[in-house]
């Protein structure tokens, strides 16, 4: 399972360098003028603001899980992440390099990731789970790219969004948390999609059937098995997580503020069969 203490933990040992150059420039992605930097830096945030979630849950759910010291580590992980330790001159890696990070820190993080790996509730996709998420994902993206908004500006949003979701939930580089998250919010606006004016009954009943399929893969993730039939029993447990976003995005479409002729702001154009 992937979890952010380990993937930041992978990237900060790749930062090590020569004691005497500035901790920045051995991060391979360029220089700081470079958005390549900036977007490895991005990243490693992302990490980082995950790993707080991650120790914030242990604090309220494990209260033997030693939360106030990984609370400590937060500010050293921080300062790694920033350049800001260890200081110029410090050798402290192999060959005489110098690590992104205090040796001390960098076995917490280890320890740390040990603790996500088995006590998180989220599981990664098998490979069995993972294919009809990933045919989901691509009928979505098909049947958005086809239909004809009235607004240009939200079918390019629900593309970039489907899109980045088939590249994440694929991606060796994302967490396990960030797959569900990503799954969450793609089921929910699939939902809004399908409830645009203008759809062919063909393509509303896809897209259903897809963002059903995005909800169930989520509830997986939970350690639910997807089995035939078996939806109500998958879908118990993350009940709160998945339908209140769904719910939302029903009220949204469904509210007096954008409903009637005011949803042609959020609707397909008037191409294809409008179902009742």
């Amino acid at each position: 399972m992937a979890n952010a203490a380990r993937l930041l933990g992978d990237l900060i040992d790749t930062w090590e360098g020569p004691a005497h150059q500035a901790p920045a420039s051995n991060r391979g992605a360029g220089s700081a003028d470079s958005i390549e930097f900036w977007r490895v830096h991005a990243q490693a945030v992302g990490y980082l603001v995950e790993i707080e979630e991650e120790i914030n849950e242990l604090a309220s759910t494990n209260p033997d899980a030693e939360a106030d010291s990984f609370f400590e580590l937060l500010p050293q992980v921080y300062k790694a992440v920033f350049g800001m330790e260890p200081r110029w001159g410090d050798a402290t890696g192999n060959g005489g390099n110098r690590a992104a990070i205090n040796k001390t820190a960098r076995q917490d993080l280890r320890r740390l990731s040990g603790l996500l790996a088995t006590t998180a509730a989220l599981r990664d996709l098998t490979n069995d789970q993972l294919e009809p998420v990933l045919a989901a994902l691509s009928t979505a993206l098909d049947e958005v790219k086809k239909a004809e908004f009235a607004e240009p500006r939200l079918r390019a949003e629900l593309v970039d969004m489907l899109a980045r979701a088939i590249d994440m939930v694929t991606g060796t580089e994302s967490t396990t948390r960030q797959k569900h998250r990503v799954l969450r919010d793609a089921s929910s606006a699939v939902v809004v999609a399908s409830r645009a004016k203008g759809l062919s009954e063909e393509a509303r009943n896809k897209m259903v059937s897809a963002a059903a399929t995005l909800a169930v893969g989520a509830a997986a993730m939970f350690g639910n098995a997807l089995v035939d039939n078996a939806v109500d029993a998958a879908f118990e447990p993350f009940k709160h997580s998945i339908t209140t976003g769904v719910e939302k995005a029903l009220h949204l479409v469904d509210s007096t503020n954008l409903g009637g002729d005011e949803a042609d702001d959020i609707a397909v154009g008037d191409g294809g069969n409008e179902s009742p």
